[in-house]
């Protein structure tokens, strides 16, 4: 894990990032790893365990357009993980309603107080079946 490179989600802003659409029409699977804990920079250093994760997906329509229908796909709770600061490898199939030539991925946390609840992904990575390549599509 690069750690200093990481994408880290903190302070009051929108809390989302999204991938660019991507040819998933076989399938694939992300992993990442992911970590919770309070920002050492703070004076409240216990994690407020309400910031709940989500991972959506959103694919391209039957005829090629690319939807902005957002479908929750996996939900990541604080409290299921160390709070410590400690990364945990995440490996999760992506479903097949989920499979198009211009898929979408998101992590998003609605919720969240500003300075108890930080999260951080890193080395997200997206993986195909053996023998084809992941393509950016439009």
């Amino acid at each position: 894990m690069s750690g200093d490179h990481s994408l880290r989600f903190s302070g009051r802003a929108t809390r989302s990032a999204e991938t660019k659409a991507l040819d998933l029409r076989h399938g694939g699977w992300v992993s990442f790893h992911l970590k919770f804990g309070p920002d050492p920079g703070t004076e409240d250093c216990d994690t407020a365990l309400i910031g709940q994760v989500d991972l959506f997906w959103a694919a391209e329509t039957k005829s090629g357009v690319l939807a902005m229908n957002w479908t929750k796909w996996d939900t990541f709770v604080p409290y299921e993980y160390p709070t410590d600061g400690t990364w945990t490898l995440v490996t999760r199939e992506l479903p097949v309603e989920a499979h198009s030539r211009g898929t979408r991925l998101m992590f998003k946390q609605a919720v969240f107080v500003a300075k108890r609840d930080h999260f951080a992904i890193d080395d997200f990575v997206v993986r195909v079946p053996e023998g084809l390549a992941i393509v950016c599509a439009h």
